[in-house]
């Protein structure tokens, strides 16, 4: 099935504007819809591969801390190879955070962005067990904090050729309460290993942050399974749902960025001899750059 029959199936096309016409300044010269993958250099092996996912997280003697409010800000926006892009998430300190006390090293690391622009969004799944107030609220990262430190990184990034948002690991209006209206997009971890209603669920997804936000920017900035025969399927539907919501709103996408870890129950190694993943991903390549 090709990616444009998405449109009819999940319904976008004719949604009468119900989720908006919005629009987004281009990050790269070529396309609006940036893709790549977290701890994978993807376009070794996909050469159409634009973007590239980092978390930032703090370490102790080389073993990540977490939960953690403690997390590194880089001295400068790291480097890739020429074009790429780069989409991080940072971990700071609240507390120093909105008193000012990190803004001299935010923006030398925000304004240090190459020319292509990048990608920023900080805490995120802070959703992750909501009825509990997030998985940071242990640590005094209240949704309340939260959203003063989003506003407070937005404002930071407003400018500049970084964009700033939110990512969530929830469908649900809860999940979506732990972002702010107003911010340069919302995205969405969104894995196999849930055995989600995978369109119904999408579809809830978009129009909750459409009531928080009219005519938002979406992105899926996590996404895998981890049965290695499932992949092609999986990154090809998720995507297509991406794209529908694309065609049937221009400019109101970011990007695809799936996400491979060796040691983690949620996705599994990346694996240079899965050519039927290749090609899945290849193909999802092709059509990025027609956005």
């Amino acid at each position: 099935m090709g990616f444009a029959r998405f449109v009819a199936i999940m319904g976008f096309a004719n949604s009468g504007g119900a989720l908006g016409a919005g629009h987004i300044t281009k990050i790269t010269k070529e396309c609006t819809l940036l893709f790549g993958a977290a701890n994978v250099d993807l376009w070794e092996y996909v050469p159409s591969a634009n973007a590239y996912r980092e978390h930032l997280y703090q370490m102790n003697n080389g073993v990540m801390v977490w939960p953690s409010i403690n997390g590194p800000i880089p001295a400068a926006w790291p480097t890739l190879p020429a074009g790429k892009v780069g989409f991080y998430t940072i971990y700071p300190n609240p507390t120093q955070l909105l008193a000012g006390e990190l803004d001299t090293q935010l923006k030398a690391f925000i304004n240090s962005a190459p020319a292509q622009g990048g990608v920023l969004t900080a805490y995120a799944e802070a959703d992750a067990n909501p009825g509990s107030g997030g998985q940071f609220a242990p640590l005094g990262l209240t949704q309340d904090v939260l959203y003063k430190v989003h506003a407070h990184l937005l404002d930071l990034c407003k400018g500049t050729k970084v964009k700033y948002g939110a990512v969530f690991c929830g469908v649900a209006q809860e999940s979506v309460a732990f972002a702010i209206p107003g911010l340069d997009f919302y995205a969405l971890d969104w894995y196999d290993t849930w055995q989600p209603a995978v369109f119904k669920a999408l579809n809830e997804w978009a129009l909750n942050v459409s009531a928080l936000q009219p005519y938002p920017v979406l992105a899926i900035a996590e996404t895998n399974s981890n049965v290695e025969a499932r992949r092609p399927f999986w990154f090809t539907a998720v995507y297509g749902w991406l794209k529908s919501y694309q065609m049937a709103h221009p400019d109101e996408v970011l990007g695809y960025w799936s996400y491979w870890h060796g040691g983690g129950p949620l996705s599994g190694p990346w694996l240079p001899n899965d050519t039927a993943t290749i090609a899945a991903l290849t193909s999802i390549g092709t059509d990025a750059q027609q956005a």
